[in-house]
């Protein structure tokens, strides 16, 4: 027995169209429970408003969950691309990992798959150990301690905000698809959920932050540090009113054509923007002493 990767070369027609690859199972020519990866190509321009890909991602991964149990369909790695321009013309690769007979060939194909929770944990790990670099490592003991983990969590709870925020403006343009609208909600109602109790987790790290390096109490900005602090702070209450605003007015007004939808999405970019700044700013302050 010789475990082998087949690949197929499947053009399509529009973005959301598997039946090609659907009869291909059917004349198995393709096993479902073989499948490793499915890579491809779509119509759109590959920018942030080409909706095609995750239009054709969707329709691959209804069809995986026809022929598969859902573990094993959610186990196949899609991954599309967008824009067909000049000799290019739409089509998936898939690829497939089967056991044959017979002896190995010379060449081979090595064909896995990555496991997005242990990058996820990894990248959560990376991220967290720089609260032992930065103003925490000047304290040692039970203080130092406490304060290296609250930086930890601040960043963690930090990266989730600014990260989920474009992803929640894709969604908000994915809305007015009529195809997409119903995934779309399901995702924005999930990250508003969340997001409520990450944004308070934010400000509290935060403020502990503050008060652990600069101690409690107002001080006037008189140093580069604190004057970079004082820019952050505001900053950050500006996107916090900006998302209390679109949680709690903006959101329950939503309709694809509604006036709250244009403007749901300027204020979740214009979080986007600030919150870039704040990484900028906290990139110059966290080099400076803060006394």
């Amino acid at each position: 027995m010789t475990r082998q990767a087949f690949v197929h070369r499947i053009a399509t027609r529009v973005p959301d169209d598997v039946s090609s690859l659907e009869a291909m199972i059917a004349s198995g020519a393709i096993r479902p429970p073989d499948l490793v990866a499915i890579l491809g190509k779509t119509e759109g321009n590959g920018c942030v408003n080409d909706f095609t890909r995750g239009f054709a991602s969707r329709a691959l991964k209804d069809l995986l969950r026809r022929h598969l149990p859902p573990e094993q369909a959610d186990a196949v790695c899609i991954v599309m691309s967008g824009g067909t321009e000049g000799a290019l013309s739409p089509h998936i690769v898939v690829f497939e990992r089967r056991d044959v007979e017979g002896p190995p060939e010379k060449g081979a194909l090595a064909l896995g798959r990555a496991r997005p929770t242990l990058a996820l944990v990894g990248a959560a790990l990376l991220l967290a150990s720089l609260g032992l670099v930065d103003h925490a490592a000047m304290q040692t003991g039970a203080v130092g301690a406490l304060h290296r983990a609250n930086d930890a969590l601040h960043l963690l709870a930090t990266a989730a905000w600014l990260g989920g925020l474009p992803m929640f403006a894709l969604c908000l343009g994915a809305y007015r698809d009529s195809s997409l609208s119903a995934a779309a909600v399901t995702a924005m109602r999930r990250f508003s959920f969340w997001g409520q109790f990450d944004v308070a987790l934010v400000v509290l790290t935060g403020f502990v932050n503050v008060a652990l390096i600069a101690g409690l109490g107002v001080r006037a900005p008189t140093t580069p540090y604190r004057m970079l602090l004082a820019a952050k702070l505001v900053l950050v209450a500006t996107m916090v009113a900006l998302a209390l605003f679109n949680r709690y007015v903006l959101a329950p007004r939503l309709a694809p054509e509604a006036p709250a939808l244009r403007t749901l999405m300027k204020t979740s970019l214009a979080e986007v923007a600030l919150g870039a700044a704040v990484v900028a700013l906290v990139s110059l302050f966290g080099l400076l002493d803060p006394n």
